[in-house]
């Protein structure tokens, strides 16, 4: 029965009754699908961005500490840095220092003010280290528990134990540090 009303229609009115379905189809798929997505789209939008202006206002407000001061009391202060090299090449309990190769720091960051404790103006460096130290694996282990032990922090990119045949063990590691000064040594 229903073919038979869809038969009597002339080409004209098929193509009316095709294009009242479509219309039909696309706004109840908008009305039921789109409508209810790009309203929550707009919500999210609209909570990060009151989290972006909340956070920005706590900044320039005062409230609360940078979130990077925290990690900044970790970075190795300029005039330490000679002592932290001197302890990671001191011989320790069976394990001997052989090289120390020193990389050129790389500029991280840079302030007008606001990157030291004071406020001041200042850059960040990252400095890279390679030793070569020789010694038995127990030593090894009790060298690297020292590095732990160092209240600033030390980051061990890598680490080659390689044992020998005829000569003692050697032991390669590439470590880097962060650091208000330029020069690993005292000026």
């Amino acid at each position: 029965m229903h073919a038979h009303w869809y038969n009597r229609l002339s080409g004209r009115e098929r193509i009316l009754v095709w294009m009242v379905a479509t219309a039909t189809l696309l706004a109840g798929w908008y009305r039921v699908v789109w409508l209810p997505f790009f309203q929550e789209w707009q919500a999210l939008e609209n909570r990060l961005a009151g989290a972006a202006r909340s956070r920005v206002a706590g900044v320039v407000v005062g409230q609360g500490e940078l979130p990077w001061l925290e990690e900044a009391k970790r970075w190795v202060p300029a005039k330490e840095v000679t002592g932290l090299l001197n302890r990671l090449a001191r011989p320790t309990g069976g394990l001997q220092p052989v090289g120390l190769e020193v990389r050129p720091p790389r500029l991280l960051l840079s302030c007008e003010q606001g990157l030291t404790q004071d406020g001041g103006a200042g850059a960040l460096f990252r400095h890279d280290l390679i030793l070569t130290l020789e010694g038995s694996y127990p030593a090894v282990l009790t060298y690297l528990h020292r590095l732990e032990g160092i209240s600033w922090r030390i980051h061990l990119d890598r680490l080659d134990y390689t044992v020998h045949r005829t000569a003692r063990p050697t032991l390669l590691l590439h470590v880097h540090f962060l650091s208000l000064g330029r020069s690993l040594f005292a000026d």
